[in-house]
């Protein structure tokens, strides 16, 4: 199901899932700042419990939440350069701020570098910056892993209380309203894939998004 090389291999080598942990989150390690490690490994664990509520794999989740900044540290340039691999070009705002290509560059590095080949993880990293349309369960889980997991001492004691008892749908639109006003409040920009999930979810959720001001720019 899942593999794992090396740069230097020619050959996929075929591991179980707990060897893939081991492998990818001791490469995560290495590569991250302690901080950005411990945040990857608290949502690492919420995303696996949260797939456990939601009927989704947790080892999905796991690995998911576990290496999906692991591109987080690499320059802008390389960060285009990986991101530019899957097709899809750049937005106004991503050349802006390459930084927000980290979940796309990603799930290209996993995919080409260490044999990451399930599409659902590889999907789940890619969007999990600024989320887009067409988000399988796992991604919004590991959305809302990210936004909410337990090193983040500002989320809000309804999201948290979410956690526990809403369905996942309005637990990941509640979190993207919520993820959604603190960049209204700090003046940010707001993703072109953003605005239109915003659009989609509003139709679907009860959560109520019309409260929002328009935003400053689209890219």
């Amino acid at each position: 199901m899942i593999s794992h090389r090396s740069s230097k291999e020619n050959k996929s080598k075929n591991v179980s899932p707990h060897e893939t942990i081991l492998f990818l989150e001791n490469a995560a390690r290495r590569s991250l700042s302690l901080s950005r490690f411990l945040h990857s490994r608290h949502t690492a664990l919420l995303a696996r419990d949260l797939c456990v509520r939601f009927n989704q794999d947790p080892f999905a989740g796991y690995l998911a939440g576990i290496v999906h900044d692991i591109c987080k540290p690499m320059d802008d340039d390389e960060l285009t350069r990986l991101a530019l691999v899957d097709g899809k070009g750049l937005s106004g705002l991503e050349k802006k701020k390459p930084g927000l290509l980290h979940g796309r560059a990603a799930a290209v590095f996993l995919r080409d570098h260490y044999g990451l080949r399930d599409k659902e993880i590889l999907n789940a990293i890619s969007s999990h910056v600024t989320g887009n349309m067409g988000m399988n369960s796992l991604a919004k889980i590991l959305y809302i892993a990210d936004k909410t997991e337990i090193s983040r001492g500002y989320v809000p004691l309804h999201i948290k209380e979410m956690c526990e008892t809403a369905d996942l749908e309005d637990l990941f639109a509640a979190v993207l309203e919520w993820n959604l006003s603190f960049l209204h409040s700090q003046n940010l920009d707001i993703a072109q894939g953003t605005q239109k999930l915003l659009t989609a979810m509003s139709k679907k959720s009860k959560t109520n998004f019309s409260s929002h001001p328009q935003t400053k720019k689209k890219s």
